[in-house]
């Protein structure tokens, strides 16, 4: 054979076929120094594995000098796929038949990948896309493994790239039609005589022959990148192992913090400690003072009488007019004061408490049904509650008792005006605005 201008040895080719397999499975290695890339499975196929298992100082030194750059993406493929076919296209004009690859995964009964992170199907069905869009652009011929494949069954094989023997014989018919297509085995028209001119050629047994025998070889290829794989896996074990003294690492640092925890928790225990103390002595200063507190109110009481207690309680609830429980402290020692119901009534309303606070007005007058604040207030917390019958009867109770008090005519008109009570609201308009100028019609 000899070598032309660009250094290719020159033979006649009819076809050239290729896979794109190794693209879509194999990982890509960068030399750490010179930085060229390689798929280092021919390597390991061209070494005996038995010795490669016994010996793993080529793989020790590959390790060294090369880092992985992972797996081919899509564009990649594209740009390097379409130089390789542009540059046989450039040196030959043979046919070109590039083999596809299965997408599904054999023994896999998971068919919708819409919610899997990257299945492995879709990266070679992007791939097989891709290889669709290249041979229209560079025209090449496609062997549609994933379509022969899927109609043969694919119930025995390994994975999606290794199966077995008898389904090479699907993808060899396909390969066949492809080549009968092109005229492959079509034998050169030569002189002949009448009687043999309508003669049929003879099947084309060698070149069929010589395509099964190169179908054998990408089986025999296929055993050679399992072995490599097993090679690979030997190495995952390795990394395992490093793995596994990293975690050796974690898990003592782990327990030297946690032998940190362990003092910090101690010393706030102790802090916790020392805080239960103080409360147990601010417990015992507050029974102290509360000691102090009855004796100062039986003082009180003894020299003064309730009226002087009463003082003391009304003092405090100046100075704390929210403390609900002054006022029921209070009226423990005079249960019928109407100001400290009053007063108590209006705390709770101010916290928005209106069913407690009209109990609280309610019960007062029990004591004092005449006093016309308390109905007033009542009325107020009522219509705030938005129990309009009550609130207007309340309102209406205290223009009985005091007349004269302007403001009970308003209210009582406000109520009666939202309700749709225009000619009565009316009347207490005129009654409001009479009594502020000092008569009453």
């Amino acid at each position: 054979m000899a070598s032309n201008s660009n250094g290719f040895e020159e033979f006649p080719k009819q076809v050239v076929i290729l896979s794109i397999a190794a693209d879509v499975a194999r990982v890509v290695y960068q030399h750490r120094e010179h930085g060229f890339l390689i798929d280092p499975s021919g390597w390991w196929n061209n070494q005996r594995i038995d010795l490669m298992l016994r010996d793993l100082s080529s793989a020790n030194w590959f390790r060294k000098h090369f880092v992985s750059l992972g797996r081919m993406t899509v564009e990649a493929f594209i740009e390097s796929f379409t130089e390789l076919i542009s540059q046989i296209q450039g040196v030959t004009n043979a046919h070109i038949l590039v083999f596809n690859t299965l997408t599904i995964e054999p023994g896999n009964i998971n068919h919708n990948y819409q919610f899997v992170k990257r299945p492995e199907t879709l990266r070679r069905r992007e791939f097989n896309f891709a290889l669709v869009e290249l041979s229209r652009k560079l025209n090449f011929w496609i062997v549609d493994i994933d379509k022969v494949l899927k109609q043969t069954r694919t119930k025995n094989m390994v994975d999606f790239a290794h199966f077995p023997v008898e389904l090479y014989q699907p993808i060899g018919q396909e390969v066949y039609r492809i080549l009968e297509e092109l005229d492959i085995f079509k034998v050169p028209t030569q002189p002949a005589s009448d009687s043999s001119r309508h003669k049929k050629l003879p099947p084309q047994k060698h070149q069929t022959q010589t395509l099964l025998e190169s179908l054998q070889a990408q089986l025999d290829q296929k055993n050679q990148e399992l072995e490599a794989q097993q090679l690979e896996t030997l190495q995952a074990k390795a990394d395992i192992g490093q793995y596994r003294e990293s975690l050796q690492q974690v898990q003592i640092q782990t327990q030297i913090q946690i032998e940190q925890l362990q003092t910090q928790l101690q010393q706030t225990q102790a802090g916790l400690q020392q805080t239960q103390g103080e409360l147990q002595q601010s417990q015992s200063q507050l029974h102290t003072s509360q000691t102090e507190l009855v004796q100062l109110k039986s003082y009180l009481q003894q020299t003064q009488g309730v009226e002087g207690v009463m003082s003391y309680y009304r003092s405090r609830i100046a100075s704390n007019p929210d403390n609900i429980q002054l006022y029921h402290q209070a009226l423990t020692i005079k249960q019928d004061d109407a100001q400290i119901h009053l007063q108590l009534g209006n705390a709770l309303v101010r916290q928005n408490r209106f069913c407690d606070a009209i109990a609280t007005y309610q019960t007062a007058l029990q004591f004092h049904p005449d006093n016309f604040e308390i109905h007033l207030e009542l009325g107020k917390t009522l219509e705030k509650d938005q129990k309009w019958d009550e609130a207007i009867a309340s309102y209406r109770h205290v223009i009985e008792l005091n007349p004269d008090y302007a403001w009970s005519h308003k209210y009582l008109g406000d109520i009666l005006a939202e309700r749709g009570q225009i000619n009565e609201a009316s009347v207490c308009y005129r009654r409001f605005c009479n009594c502020k100028r000092g008569f009453l019609n």
